[in-house]
C-alpha cells in the first residue's frame, strides 16, 4: 500500500487548531499584563497617600514651631503676666513660711523656759547631777546552780525539793530565785533605771557578787532567767548578742569596793525603823550618792543584817515583798527629782 497523504481539509484543521492555541496563550499573556498594571497602580495609590501623610505631618509640625508671638502676640503677654504672678506668689509664699517658722520656733522657747522655771527645784548643776545616784544591792540571793538528772538547773522550791532536802539537807522553801527575778524586773524597770540614776549589784548567799549593766533587759519569763542565770554563775559574763557590751559580770567582793566614797549606806527591813520614805529622802544629805540594802529572798532578813550598812528602815509598817519595797523606795525617789 501507498504513504498516507493528508488533503486540504485535514491541514485546515491542523492550521486552525495552532491558531486557537496561540490565541489562547495571547489572552493569559493580556490577562497577566492588566494584573500587573493594577497592582502598579495600587502600589502607587498607597505612596500618595502616604506622601499625604507626611507632608501633612510636617506642616502640622511647623506650625507648632512657630513662635507664640507670631501666632497672637496678646496671648504672649498673657502667658508672661502670669508667670510673674506665679512667681510673687511664691515668693509671697516663702515670706509667710519664713514668718510662721520663726513664730512656732518661738513659741517653743517660751514653753521651754517656762518648763524650766517650773522645774527649777529639780535641776542642779552638772557636777552635782553626776552625784545623783542611787545603788541597790539585792542581798542574800539564792542562787545556785546543780546537776539534776545530768542536766544544769538554777535550785528552786517548786522543781528541785527532794534534791535540796535529800542531798543537801537544807530547807527548801528557801530557795526563791524567783524573788530575785521579780525585783531585777522592778529595778531594771523603773523610770529612775532609764533616766540613769540607778546601779544594781546582786550578793549571793553562796558570796558571788554580780554586778548588772543598766542597758541590760532581764527575760520575762523564769525559764529563759534561770538559764541566763546558769550561764552565768558559768561563765561568769554576759554578752550582748549584737555587740561586746557586758550585761552582767561576777566581780570581786567585797561590795564596799565598788561603791562610791561619801556614799550613805542604808539597810531596809520590816523589823527597821518606820520611816515615810518621801520624808526621809529629804532629810539625806544632799549631792551624795546613797546605797540601799535589799533583801532579795522570802525569808530572813539579808538587807538588815549586812555589815556595811549605817542605818536599818522600813517603808512600811507591814512586811513587803522585795519588788513591792523596790518600786515604793524608787517610787519616792522619781517623785522627788520630778522624774516621769
Amino acid at each position: 500500500m501507498g504513504k498516507f497523504r493528508p488533503g486540504k481539509a485535514f491541514k485546515n484543521r491542523k492550521s486552525f487548531q495552532n491558531q486557537t492555541v496561540e490565541v489562547e496563550a495571547e489572552d493569559e499573556q493580556t490577562k497577566q499584563q492588566n494584573k500587573i498594571t493594577k497592582t502598579q497602580q495600587e502600589e502607587q495609590r498607597t505612596l500618595q497617600n502616604i506622601q499625604a501623610q507626611l507632608d501633612a505631618q510636617k506642616k502640622y509640625e511647623q506650625s507648632l514651631e512657630k513662635t507664640p508671638a507670631q501666632e497672637n502676640p496678646e496671648a504672649t503677654k498673657n502667658n508672661n503676666n502670669n508667670k510673674n504672678n506665679e512667681n510673687n506668689n511664691k515668693n509671697n509664699a516663702e515670706n509667710n513660711n519664713e514668718t510662721t517658722i520663726s513664730s512656732v520656733q518661738q513659741e517653743i522657747k517660751e514653753k521651754q523656759i517656762e518648763i524650766l522655771k517650773e522645774n527649777a527645784q529639780f535641776l542642779l548643776p552638772e557636777d552635782v547631777e553626776d552625784k545623783r545616784k542611787i545603788i541597790v544591792v539585792l542581798e542574800g540571793c539564792m542562787l545556785e546552780t546543780a546537776k539534776v538528772n545530768r542536766c544544769d538547773v538554777l535550785l528552786n522550791s517548786d522543781e528541785h525539793k527532794q534534791y535540796i532536802s535529800n542531798k543537801l539537807n537544807r530547807d527548801f522553801s528557801l530557795y526563791r530565785p524567783d524573788v530575785v527575778h521579780h525585783s531585777l524586773l522592778s529595778l531594771l524597770d523603773s523610770p529612775l533605771n532609764k533616766a540613769g540614776f540607778l546601779q544594781v549589784y546582786i550578793h549571793t548567799e553562796q558570796n558571788v557578787l554580780i554586778e548588772i549593766n543598766p542597758s541590760c533587759k532581764i527575760p520575762r519569763t523564769y525559764k529563759r532567767f534561770a538559764s541566763l542565770m546558769i550561764q552565768l554563775l558559768q561563765k561568769l559574763r554576759i554578752r550582748a548578742v549584737q555587740s561586746s557590751e557586758t550585761l552582767l559580770k561576777v566581780i570581786k567582793n567585797p561590795i564596799t569596793d565598788h561603791l562610791p566614797q561619801n556614799c550613805v549606806k542604808i539597810g531596809t527591813s520590816s523589823q527597821g525603823r518606820l520611816v515615810k520614805m518621801e520624808e526621809f529622802i529629804k532629810k539625806l544629805p544632799k549631792n551624795q550618792p546613797v546605797c540601799f540594802a535589799v533583801g532579795g529572798v522570802s525569808k530572813g532578813n539579808p538587807g538588815g543584817e549586812a555589815e556595811y550598812v549605817d542605818d536599818v528602815i522600813s517603808c512600811s509598817q507591814y512586811s513587803l515583798s522585795a519588788s513591792y519595797a523596790i518600786s515604793r523606795m524608787l517610787g519616792a525617789y522619781e517623785s522627788y527629782w520630778g522624774i516621769l
